[in-house]
């Protein structure tokens, strides 16, 4: 019952480890636990419930976000923003009311800059995403709405995502630059719309190179 869970700001070499986070009641990115120009910090063995985002990554690199349990988030329950470099392991992702996780550039804000191309070589692994909301549109609630670059998602689990599992996603600014991505080794279990959906997008050099190899899809209707 706190109006956010914490700021890390120009702050690095920080460990936040076994806490549990639990009703942030603000609107928007203040309700997370969030780094805004902060390396080399390590998030592990938290839990964290109830936010409007529950952890946000802006400008923020180099960062280990491992071994935690995030639950309920009105918005999403990781949010990484033009932040790169950063180790994603062994998470378990629950949001029956939203979207589990997004990544993308900055197009502006309060605390974010314009900077576009910026959100590189990110990796999701050894993951479970589950039960995200259901939409009638591929866009939203998915288990991660990914874009960036050359980010590799690797041996993660995703099931029962009813917003759809992985959507490779393009759109104004945030998200105009998706490439290079390696996504291989994920189980796709009986999510709802799709394992894995591709963009409609037009413009081949911003949005291209995207491989997927070696999942196992069983079950997605």
């Amino acid at each position: 019952n706190v109006v956010g869970f914490g700021r890390l700001e120009d702050a690095s070499n920080i460990t936040i480890r076994n806490n549990k986070f639990s009703v942030a009641t603000n609107t928007g990115t203040t309700s997370a636990l969030k780094l805004v120009r902060s390396a080399n910090n390590k998030i592990v063995d938290n839990v964290l419930d109830d936010g409007n985002d529950n952890v946000v990554l802006i400008e923020s690199n180099k960062n280990l976000i491992q071994g935690n349990r995030f639950t309920k988030a009105r918005h999403s329950l990781l949010s990484i923003r033009c932040s790169s470099f950063n180790i994603i392991r062994n998470n378990f992702f629950d949001n029956r009311i939203q979207k589990a996780g997004e990544i993308y550039d900055c197009e502006g804000g309060s605390d974010a800059p314009y900077k576009l191309d910026a959100t590189k070589r990110n990796i999701f692994e050894s993951n479970t995403f589950a039960y995200t909301l259901g939409s009638d549109r591929d866009y939203r609630y998915n288990g991660i709405q990914y874009s960036g670059q050359d980010g590799i998602v690797r041996g993660n689990v995703f099931y029962d995502n009813q917003g759809g599992a992985l959507g490779f996603q393009v759109y104004s600014d945030e998200a105009l630059y998706n490439h290079g991505h390696r996504i291989y080794h994920n189980t796709f279990y009986a999510n709802r719309c799709f394992g894995v959906s591709s963009a409609a997008a037009t413009d081949a050099s911003r949005y291209f190179d995207n491989q997927v190899k070696n999942n196992l899809f069983y079950k997605n209707t």
